[in-house]
């Protein structure tokens, strides 16, 4: 027998082996972005597939248990992958990026007191609201808000309603990766 210190580390951590397909599923996911059809076919697939190994013979069990084993990596992957396009707010059909314009006008709360920067004033913002055209549609989504300091900036607070008009810009890097 071996002793428990020369036993490789996912002998001694076997949850940590399950991570692994877990988290290439959220990653695969995140780049590659399947649909919600995809997933399902995936995920049924290899779960029925797995689920027949159970009824073969001791010695067919016997003959298969490296495929049983790639087929829970492969249904550990799925689940990563129905777990990551589950939590994007893309899906949502609610979002606001969905029927944003640049005509349109955001109806957003802030959801924090404005922290002071050196040139400009920072808020978390939740989308509450579109409007396209005088007609108003519920809509849901976070924005970082910037607002820039001058006299004439009057001092937002938690929970205040502003409209929106300017096109959303992206945040830039500073370019500075440290």
């Amino acid at each position: 027998m071996i002793p428990h210190q020369q036993l490789p580390f996912w002998k001694t951590a076997p949850l940590v082996r399950l991570l692994f397909p877990l988290a290439a599923g959220i990653i695969v996911q995140w780049y590659i972005q399947f649909s919600l059809s995809y997933l399902a076919v995936w995920l049924c697939s290899f779960f029925a597939a797995f689920l027949t190994l159970y009824f073969l013979s001791p010695t067919g069990m016997y003959h298969v248990r490296r495929f049983q084993g790639l087929l829970l990596y492969l249904l550990l992957a799925g689940v990563g992958m129905l777990l990551t396009w589950q939590n994007d707010s893309r899906q949502i059909t609610t979002w606001y990026g969905k029927n944003y314009s640049d005509s349109a006008v955001l109806i957003v709360k802030i959801n924090e007191p404005l922290v002071e920067k050196a040139r400009s004033y920072k808020a978390d913002g939740m989308v509450v609201g579109i409007m396209h055209g005088g007609q108003q549609e519920a809509a849901t989504g976070k924005l970082l808000l910037y607002f820039f300091k001058d006299s004439a900036m009057p001092l937002l607070k938690y929970g205040e309603i502003v409209l929106i008009k300017k096109r959303l810009q992206p945040i830039k890097n500073s370019g500075n990766p440290g």
